[in-house]
């Protein structure tokens, strides 16, 4: 079988702006000339391949997003940091997984399948996937809302923790590189029992 990987680019996953994919075109020559267009492939799936073949440069992602001061996976934001030249890299590394990767003859068998269906049936397959499109879609805005709040409330709380925390203990900064990095996470999951309690909160308040 042979393909080529053609106009990757990345974007935002539709239901959370934290994610990241990356779409792409894949061009097969071999056994017949077939083009699949617009297929998706996650940031998160990339970095397995990216830790076990090329350790440091999966390092220098997660440093970037160590280097956020935020709270989520922050994809979105890692691509934004990352600059020109690594996202290149990156691009490349993911053309290099595409073009050994074991499901893309799948992939084929797929369209070929699907190109093979009768008009009306891929009619009505079309309009199935347009459904459960629309069907999730029509949750995106109340979840993005949802978590939107989440983030802010937790990362407000804990900028304003440690910023009075080394007001009052301002020894605190003394400490060594790892006991700061420490410090920088130790409210964490105080911060969201306390989000929990007011979720739950609100939860009854509109029972009543």
């Amino acid at each position: 079988m042979r393909y080529t990987i053609h106009n990757i680019s990345h974007r935002s996953h539709p239901l959370d702006e934290h994610y990241v994919d990356f779409q792409f075109e894949v061009r097969f020559t071999e056994p017949e000339e077939l083009r699949v267009e617009n297929y998706f492939y996650s940031y998160g799936q990339l970095m397995h391949y990216l830790r076990k073949n090329y350790p440091d440069f999966a390092k220098y992602l997660e440093s970037v997003r160590r280097s956020i001061d935020a709270w989520g996976p922050c994809e979105h934001r890692v691509m934004q940091e990352m600059g020109d030249e690594a996202l290149e890299q990156l691009y490349q590394y993911l053309e290099e997984y595409l073009l050994q990767a074991d499901w893309i003859p799948q992939l084929f068998e797929m369209e070929k399948t699907r190109r093979s269906q009768p008009p009306q049936l891929q009619i009505n397959t079309q309009k199935a996937a347009e459904k459960v499109f629309n069907d999730l879609d029509s949750h995106r805005k109340p979840m993005q809302l949802t978590q939107r709040k989440y983030y802010k409330f937790c990362e407000t709380v804990e900028k304003q923790i440690r910023q009075t925390a080394v007001e009052v203990y301002p020894e605190l900064m003394e400490c060594n590189p790892e006991q700061i990095k420490e410090f920088k996470y130790l409210f964490v999951s105080e911060i969201q029992a306390m989000q929990s309690k007011i979720e739950k909160h609100l939860l009854k308040s509109r029972r009543n």
